[in-house]
């Protein structure tokens, strides 16, 4: 059941997001062991206090990069809030007055030096929606075309992998994909396009 917003303020702000402390009233119902029909059920009412909701101020984008033969354009690059290094597809922050396709094609050049032909947007979906309101939108790309060299921010270091379906289906097996954008983005863009999946 959703609850009752009774007072949010601030805790945290910050040019990328905003981290609020929330009091909610929740009302659950109690049903009896004999009633199933809420005749004599019980609402009990709890008030929480919980950092529940990390406001994001932008969007983002992660583009599924596939060539004629199926294979994959992944990045390999360093994620210091787990301090590990991980496999992903390109993508990032859909900037102020920038549309989501626009975003799409620019993170693709300035991260691999491709362009593509067709830009497809395949859905999006949210990050963490138990805290955070951000969503990504996924693109699906075909017709590559290496025009460039990276054109990197100074906090990135990114290297360029180029995997066939096979290796992909390894790699998930070996549980060796742990970026959740990367998982969510593959299953949801690349496999539902490759078995010819069509949108209802």
């Amino acid at each position: 059941m959703k609850g009752q917003l009774k007072e949010s303020r601030i805790a945290y702000q910050s040019d990328w997001l905003e981290v609020y402390e929330e009091f909610l009233s929740i009302q659950k119902i109690k049903n009896t062991k004999n009633d199933t029909k809420n005749n004599n059920a019980n609402i009990a009412t709890n008030n929480i206090k919980m950092f529940n909701k990390i406001r994001t101020k932008n969007d983002g984008t992660v583009i599924i990069p596939v060539f004629s033969d199926d294979s994959l354009l992944l990045i390999e690059t360093y994620r210091y809030g787990v301090d590990e290094v991980l496999l992903e597809f390109p993508g990032g922050l859909i900037e102020f007055n920038e549309e989501p396709s626009g975003s799409a094609r620019k993170e693709l050049l300035q991260e691999t030096g491709y362009i593509c032909k067709t830009l497809e947007r395949v859905g999006w979906f949210y990050t963490w929606p138990s805290r955070c309101n951000q969503k990504i939108h996924v693109f699906l790309t075909k017709g590559l075309e290496k025009v460039s060299k990276q054109n990197l921010e100074a906090t990135e270091n990114i290297k360029i992998k180029i995997f066939s379906k096979d290796e992909i289906m390894l790699k998930l097996k070996n549980q060796e994909l742990t970026s959740s954008v990367m998982l969510a983005a593959l299953f949801y863009g690349y496999f539902m396009s490759t078995l010819n999946y069509k949108k209802i």
